[in-house]
């Protein structure tokens, strides 16, 4: 099911706008096309907020930003759980963090009109959502769930040995370029065990 970002500038209802897509945007996708998003949070409740974003293009370098918190953006949503994980505290996020229109602006510029692959579709759009509303603007790219990027090489049939090798040569580290990186990697060696088969 497509979800829609009904509110991106927290004011009026300006139209939905979407930005998540589904398989046959996934399809249709050119290679040059496709870029790669990762989002740490600051939990995974329903009022959690992102904190760091990474992303990279198909064959490029991934990059990240950390994302200072918004003052609508409650201690409440913290959990100290993810915070083990990431690493990132709060006051690292207040002291290096740049204001989430930065962010945003910089993804535009980064990602437009790219189809952007995400591993957890559903987390990584809630905290789309929150970081462009709070910016008042609106993504131009769309995110797509990864199953669905790699349906165009066959399937899931070499998921399983991707990860593996994901894992092994880029581990998962719960840092978003780093586990952009990961995401790069488990797509390209689905699609280099596609061209190998044909």
């Amino acid at each position: 099911m497509t979800q829609r970002f009904d509110q991106p500038c927290g004011g009026g209802r300006r139209g939905a706008i979407r930005f998540v897509g589904d398989a046959r945007d996934a399809a249709r996708a050119p290679m040059e096309q496709i870029g790669f998003l990762d989002f740490e949070a600051s939990g995974l409740g329903a009022r959690s907020w992102p904190i760091e974003v990474g992303w990279a293009r198909f064959g490029g370098a991934a990059s990240s930003l950390l994302i200072a918190p918004e003052p609508g953006w409650t201690v409440e949503a913290w959990d100290p759980r993810a915070e083990a994980l990431h690493g990132l505290s709060r006051k690292t996020l207040k002291a290096r963090g740049l204001e989430p229109a930065d962010v945003c602006a910089r993804l535009n510029v980064e990602l437009s009109g790219f189809t952007v692959v995400s591993d957890a579709p559903d987390y990584d759009a809630h905290w789309l959502a929150t970081l462009y509303r709070a910016a008042g603007q609106r993504p131009t790219f769309l995110i797509v769930d990864l199953l669905d990027a790699i349906a165009r090489f066959g399937g899931g049939a070499a998921l399983s040995d991707a990860i593996a090798e994901a894992d092994r040569r880029q581990p998962h580290t719960h840092r978003a370029a780093q586990d952009v990186r990961n995401l790069q990697l488990i797509f390209d060696v689905c699609r280099r065990c596609a061209s190998a088969d044909r």
